[in-house]
């Protein structure tokens, strides 16, 4: 049995990871604060099984307790691979610094860098006895390499994102039976994090304009393509272990 725990996969990139994940014989958790009971009828007609854990990744220090009760339903000793994608993230604030609310700052920050932190430490403790595939792949931006005005937040956790993904493939390497881990930015996908950026008061965001135009002009990228891209990393055997890679590369 195959298995993976992905952040996040109830809606927008993360439920299309799932869904192309379900075509192939896997157990799921995902880990969000929704459920997606879509997922669920749709695995019914498979031979995966999905799993919704249902939590709100701002509340970082639980998250060891919910990694501990997912291990409970997981056969390390008969699994064959074994996946960990943070997904999840937010964007908000979406503003100059010195506007944004410190509380919206704090959960950005425990959401986007945070959570992905505790989540792969869990998960490397949890698995680090045992020889199998094992992979983990952050999901970045391009936000985290080029600054964008009111995104000091979103693209500064992406960035750490970034640095977390290289450095553990580092101290992986040292280890009996390494994790691979990467970081994959997946590009300006159609989802509701984009409707979020397009509602922005322009005063607050000067780039308006052109993430308005992205959606007027067909700029953004379906979801599900964006998705098989990862399943395919997943599985492939020239997997970017240390790497941080954008959906460019593989399309």
């Amino acid at each position: 049995m195959n298995y993976a725990i992905i952040t996040g996969g109830s809606k927008g990139l993360g439920a299309a990871i799932v869904k192309q994940l379900l075509q192939e014989p896997i157990h799921i958790f995902s880990v969000a604060r929704t459920n997606n009971p879509e997922m669920t009828l749709f695995s019914e007609s498979t031979d995966a099984i999905f799993e919704d854990v249902p939590f709100d990744l701002s509340e970082t220090e639980k998250i060891p307790e919910v990694v501990q009760n997912i291990f409970k339903k997981i056969n390390l000793e008969r699994a064959e691979r074994i996946f960990l994608i943070n997904n999840a993230g937010v964007i908000t604030p979406i503003k100059p610094i010195q506007n944004a609310d410190p509380l919206e700052i704090s959960r950005n920050i425990s959401i986007n860098l945070t959570a992905p932190l505790i989540f792969s430490s869990c998960f490397i403790k949890q698995t680090e006895k045992y020889k199998l595939d094992k992979r983990i792949i952050n999901i970045s931006s391009g936000a985290s390499r080029s600054p964008i005005y009111g995104w000091s937040s979103y693209g500064s956790s992406k960035a750490g994102v970034n640095l977390f993904s290289q450095t553990v493939a580092i101290e992986q390497k040292q280890q009996p039976f390494p994790v691979q881990v990467c970081a994959f930015a997946p590009g300006i996908i159609d989802t509701g994090m984009q409707e979020e950026i397009r509602s922005t008061d322009k005063t607050d965001f000067t780039e308006l304009a052109r993430f308005q135009a992205y959606k007027a002009e067909g700029h953004l990228m379906a979801a599900n393509r964006v998705a098989k891209v990862i399943s395919d990393l997943l599985y492939a055997n020239d997997f970017p272990n240390g790497e941080v890679v954008s959906i460019q590369q593989y399309t």
